[in-house]
């Protein structure tokens, strides 16, 4: 059996350790039957207040204290002697970068190479074509200028300006016969619209049999385009007296002019107008 000391309640189970009224800690296991040991009784009376001599205070002996409590526990204070690893983090750092450096010094050579073959494989075929240049064609092929079929001439000259997407854009009539000048010239034309209009007029291969002097335009193309195309429409065209053209417009000093077999066109930028010149009289 167990007791508890404040209240003095007893438990009869000894696995019990504290009491359940107050918490208090209960006594050891003791037999109910043994005679019980009455405590003695407490002393009450006050103890006598002590009057200690004059000057006493300095040859009495201090009061120890009774309390007892374990030296805090420090963590040990930082040795220099202890061996560090900071000379070597330096050495395992420069790694990455030493691998960084290399890879780019590869991928720099690498790139230095693929352009110097481009350039290379580029020029081979560039100088065959320019050491034996082909002549210009002026057959009719499968060729094709916005679906219809043309020469070949006309449709590199088209490429030239930009195709499609050029000044002239796509012909609005099939490319045929234009009519002979009245210098004996021939040759085909095709007709656009886009913008102020224009027309691409290539020379026959050959002269006329009206005219068997030497044509040394055959199968060149030449455009007319703009101010100058409005003009010479209105005049008839390759059938005008300004004849076949001799070549594309060019700029001069007040705008721009181009040549024809008989005469010349000037374009004035101030006036934005066209006129006609017949050639000087020989």
């Amino acid at each position: 059996m167990k007791s508890c000391p404040s209240c003095n309640r007893t438990y009869s189970d000894d696995t019990i350790t504290f009491c359940l009224v107050d918490g208090s800690v209960l006594s050891a296991p003791y037999d109910p039957d043994q005679t019980r040991r009455i405590p003695e009784p407490r002393t009450t009376k006050a103890a006598a207040t002590e009057v200690l001599p004059s000057g006493a205070s300095g040859s009495r002996p201090p009061l120890q204290s009774t309390i007892r409590a374990p030296a805090p526990s420090a963590p040990p204070a930082y040795s220099s002697t202890q061996p560090t690893n900071i000379d070597d983090s330096p050495r395992r750092s420069i790694v990455p970068w030493l691998l960084v450096s290399a890879a780019i010094v590869i991928v720099g050579i690498v790139g230095v190479v693929a352009v110097v073959m481009l350039r290379v494989v580029k020029n081979a075929p560039s100088s065959r074509i320019q050491s034996s240049p082909s002549p210009v064609s002026t057959s009719k092929t499968n060729a094709t200028m916005c679906g219809q079929t043309v020469s070949d001439a006309i449709l590199s000259k088209w490429n030239q300006m930009g195709g499609e997407s050029g000044k002239l854009g796509c012909p609005i009539t099939q490319e045929a016969d234009a009519p002979a000048s009245p210098a004996g010239s021939t040759g085909r034309w095709i007709k656009f619209s886009k913008g102020d209009g224009g027309y691409l007029i290539e020379y026959a291969p050959q002269a006329s049999e009206a005219n068997l002097k030497p044509a040394p335009l055959a199968g060149h193309v030449f455009e007319v385009t703009g101010c100058m195309f409005m003009l010479y429409s209105d005049l008839g065209g390759t059938k005008s007296w300004l004849g076949f053209p001799t070549g594309d417009g060019y700029e001069t000093d007040p705008g721009a002019r181009q040549n024809f077999e008989a005469g010349y066109v000037e374009w004035d930028r101030k006036t934005y107008h066209c006129e006609a010149h017949p050639l000087a009289a020989k």
